[in-house]
């Protein structure tokens, strides 16, 4: 549908600016041969943030003090209190069921063939096993693991690292295995029961159940398996089995023994306890999220449940929770000054959140003295500025130390776009205000009474659009036009890119123009509400409810993609070949475009000096022929003839990622492949995972806090552990660097 201009405020200067915008984008998409009916962004995957997620646990266990968890997406948590926890990724993006403890190695089994393998429950190694069936279980007994999985699959390992599949007398896929009793107990479809002493030889039983079987645990001298339909059965040898319960019910996933009394923890929520096997008492619903796996330590079980959650209960009493799921919001994310910027709320304390990345991968938590929750942001030529709850608005230069001020608004702010050189924000009630810096607002008179949602800025024009199909333009944010846009669904982000204005809204609504004068609806094919939208360089990409995600070259033919989440979208940004949204949970999904090598921004390509000077502030950093200085916040010194510097700058300089753990005191520094953690006042260092000095010739260099509490590091090790080259040069006291 091709709709008219409604003339509020049109005149000849509008007419011939759309004019010329509309044959640029013509002129643009003649040169890049835009296609038309696909896009270029491949697969998306999720991303793992600073802040705890909430995607599923499905294992869980207990070795010493350590306890450890794993779940979907590849998450690793692990706690040495069961209340502190550390969260990892395995790698990859695989759905991690199952994880044991043996011979110092822990060992997690996962969907397609994966098995992975690590020595403190932080670095994780994927191992061979040459299939690519789904695993479900593992053990560890008689100094060996065994994993089982679909098709009755089972295989064995010494060590955690070397795999061999093992004979298996059935082809039912087995869902749980334990070492009890000194021998391996293997459950699964239909009843299947399997037993062995030394995991090479199995003997097969049948529970006498149709059910599926998916877990089974000892105590007081019984076996106890659970399974669908609350099915529940018992054996004194784990041959001959007695069915205690089942035919209806939820689904029961573990089941863990703990002080005379056994718990089944399933879908729903559902609990189940027992001091006999016989008799089950069904527990009061305290959790409402369906419970993946059980444990049993001392008198208290722990439950992991599918939000990623984890629960505690002394004696199957009363729950208190050991592990929180995340409930963090995230409402836009931006790119500017180098990298990505997320910010939300955290909707336990309804604190504002924010979290930041240099290119898209490793992601830190920033403290910017607030508790007031942002909900959009935009970056200008000097810097950052958000705006939030009560119409405060922040500012910030770099990302990390930002400034917070009240807009003096008659009402509340939605969006904030920059432009021209401006900032411009608009919210309920029509209402659209100015500044230059973010510090000076005026507010400007609006042809609308109707809520603005989201403003975007692009081919020299300010669009704000809204309720009830709204869309609004001006050149200078002073004078402004109503248009028609054919729709009256509530329109809520809008993006301009590739010569084209791009709009989406509720009901799956998009918009698009090639001038801001001839308007035209489609829809995205997701079938939900569109919330954000992003382009880069003629492709677009929409965000809204449920995860959904549609992309689209051109902005008029649009394809559905699979975002790997149910969560709400609330933002998306694009920036060199990667796509990142953001949305409810802490849900981060990112996408990198198909067939484009560009590594994502910003990977220095060429070599990257810095110089730093014993006693000065001043760290001098070139990339690729442009140089710029950044003032330190501590000066280098010299401890023990060793050179100290804080490290931060120096890791941002070469475009890596670094986290401050305050209770552990420790720091952890990762640049693309290399990954190193250093403890303040040892002498030891972790590289990739490898135990090292750090200068074996003096055990006494050390990290260390220097005041006013800047933690300081050997320069010399961590430079060359990130692959850097450094150069003494001791009559200046000059140290240079140099990452290629």
């Amino acid at each position: 549908m091709v709709l008219r201009l409604l003339s509020c405020e049109s005149s000849r200067k509008t007419r011939q600016v759309m004019a010329r915008a509309l044959l640029l984008g013509c002129a643009l998409a003649l040169l890049t041969g835009m296609p038309t009916s696909h896009a270029r962004l491949g697969s998306w995957e999720w991303r793992r943030t600073s802040i705890p997620s909430n995607v599923p646990v499905y294992g869980l266990a207990r070795e010493g003090s350590q306890f450890i968890g794993v779940g979907d997406h590849s998450l690793v948590v692990y706690s040495n209190t069961g209340r502190s926890w550390t969260e990892r990724v395995a790698g990859g993006n695989y759905t991690l069921r199952s994880v044991a403890f043996g011979s110092g190695v822990y060992a997690a089994v996962a969907g397609k063939g994966g098995i992975f393998s690590s020595s403190d429950a932080s670095d994780w190694i994927r191992q061979w096993t040459g299939v690519t069936i789904d695993f479900y279980g593992i053990a560890y007994g008689r100094g060996r693991f065994v994993a089982v999985g679909d098709g009755g699959a089972i295989f064995a390992s010494y060590d955690g690292a070397g795999w061999t599949r093992r004979n298996s007398p059935t082809t039912s896929t087995l869902f749980g295995i334990g070492f009890l009793a000194n021998r391996f107990v293997a459950v699964g479809q239909n009843g299947m029961v399997l037993t062995s002493l030394d995991s090479e030889t199995w003997t097969q039983a049948n529970a006498g159940v149709d059910a599926a079987l998916r877990s089974v645990t000892f105590g007081a001298d019984k076996f106890v398996a659970v399974g669908d339909g609350e099915t529940i059965v018992t054996s004194t040898d784990a041959t001959t089995w007695v069915k205690r319960r089942g035919g209806s019910g939820k689904q029961l996933t573990s089941v863990a023994y703990s002080y005379e009394k056994f718990m089944a923890g399933g879908a729903d929520g559902t609990v189940l306890t027992s001091k006999d096997c016989i008799d089950w008492l069904r527990q009061e619903p305290q959790l409402y999220r369906s419970l993946n796996a059980v444990i049993a330590v001392g008198s208290t079980f722990y439950a992991a449940a599918d939000d990623g959650s984890i629960w505690s209960s002394w004696d199957g009493g009363p729950w208190s929770l050991a592990r929180s799921s995340n409930r963090v919001m995230f409402r836009a994310i931006a790119y500017g000054r180098g990298e990505f910027v997320a910010v939300g709320v955290d909707g336990q304390n309804n604190a504002g959140v924010l979290i930041a990345s240099a290119y898209g991968s490793w992601w830190e938590t920033r403290d910017w003295g607030t508790k007031n929750a942002p909900h959009a942001l935009a970056c200008g030529s000097d810097g950052f500025v958000g705006i939030g709850a009560e119409n405060s608005v922040f500012t910030s230069k770099d990302a990390a130390n930002w400034n917070e001020a009240t807009i003096p608004a008659p009402r509340t702010l939605l969006s904030i776009a920059y432009g021209n050189g401006l900032f411009v924000t608009v919210g309920r009630g029509g209402l659209i205000m100015t500044s230059p810096d973010g510090l000076a607002w005026e507010v400007k008179q609006s042809p609308t009474g109707r809520d603005l949602w989201a403003i975007g800025h692009g081919m020299g024009q300010f669009v704000a659009v809204g309720d009830g199909g709204i869309i609004l333009m001006s050149e200078n944010a002073y004078a402004w036009t109503l248009v028609d846009s054919g729709t009256s669904s509530r329109l809520r982000g809008v993006t301009v890119g590739g010569g084209r204005f791009v709009v989406v809204g509720e009901s799956d609504t998009v918009v698009t123009s090639p001038d801001g004068h001839l308007w035209k609806v489609v829809r995205a094919g997701t079938g939900s509400d569109l919330y954000a939208v992003a382009s880069r360089s003629g492709e677009f990409a929409a965000v809204g409810r449920g995860g959904a995600i549609a992309t689209s070259i051109g902005g008029e033919v649009w394809t559905r993609q699979d975002s790997t989440t149910g969560n709400s979208l609330y933002g998306v940004v694009f920036s060199g070949n990667q796509c990142i949204a953001v949305g409810e949970s802490g849900t981060m999904v990112a996408s990198t475009a198909s067939g484009d090598s560009t590594p994502p921004p910003p990977y220095p390509t060429g070599q990257t000096t810095i110089t730093l000077k014993i006693g000065s502030t001043t760290m001098k950093i070139r990339k690729n022929d442009n140089e710029r200085s950044v003032t330190l916040d501590s000066v280098p010194v010299i401890d023990g003839s060793r050179t100290f510097v804080p490290i931060r700058p120096v890791v941002e300089a070469i475009d890596g990622y670094i986290y401050w753990d305050a209770g552990d005191r420790r720091v952890d520094i990762a640049k693309e492949e290399r990954r190193i953690s250093l403890w303040v006042g040892k002498s030891e260092a972790l590289v990739n995972g490898a135990r090292v000095q750090i200068d074996p010739a003096n055990p006494e260099v050390r990290p260390f806090i220097a005041p006013p509490g800047r933690t300081l590091l050997p320069l010399r090790f961590v430079a060359e552990s990130l692959g850097g080259e450094v150069e003494w040069q001791a009559d200046t006291g000059s140290i240079t660097l140099r990452f290629f």
